[in-house]
């Protein structure tokens, strides 16, 4: 293994442990169980925890916890990940949407099959439904087909 690649190695396990080290003792764990978790000892893990309380003191607490759980990342990196979230987010609302529209759509729909009087505008109503209904069942995770069974007795 070339120099290069140990030394990276050597961050992304150091990374990963700062990671493990401050959920678990944000979650209560003594540096013992730490150590022993992680495969150190107790002393390393007190020196570990001694330079992140400086970092935090230097960079302040939420950056330094930041860096810690983002693995990491520098600034660019991180800056990906906001505009990633926000297109998750984006993308969120959109399916939020849909939905609500979709439900929209459905409950004008049930109103007219139970407040139609005229028997052509009762047909073409239940016949709109009828062909809308597999693919909201679809988009909802119901399975439709498992539910017609049931209700035929199959």
């Amino acid at each position: 293994m070339s120099k290069f690649m140990g030394n990276k190695w050597k961050k992304k396990t150091m990374a990963n442990d700062l990671k493990i080290m401050a959920i678990m003792r944000g979650t209560g764990h003594t540096h013992k169980e730490i150590a022993d978790k992680l495969g150190l000892t107790q002393q390393t893990i007190s020196n570990r925890f001694q330079k992140l309380k400086k970092r935090a003191e230097e960079n302040g607490v939420d950056n330094t916890l930041s860096e810690i759980l983002l693995g990491g990342c520098e600034y660019e990196n991180m800056r990906l990940i906001g505009l990633v979230l926000m297109r998750l987010q984006k993308d969120t609302e959109w399916w939020s949407n849909h939905y609500q529209t979709n439900a929209h759509w459905l409950i004008q729909r049930l109103w007219q099959l139970c407040n139609t009087e005229s028997e052509d505008e009762l047909e073409m109503t239940k016949k709109i439904v009828m062909a809308s209904l597999p693919h909201f069942a679809e988009s909802y995770g119901f399975d439709l087909e498992k539910y017609v069974k049931y209700e035929k007795g199959e």
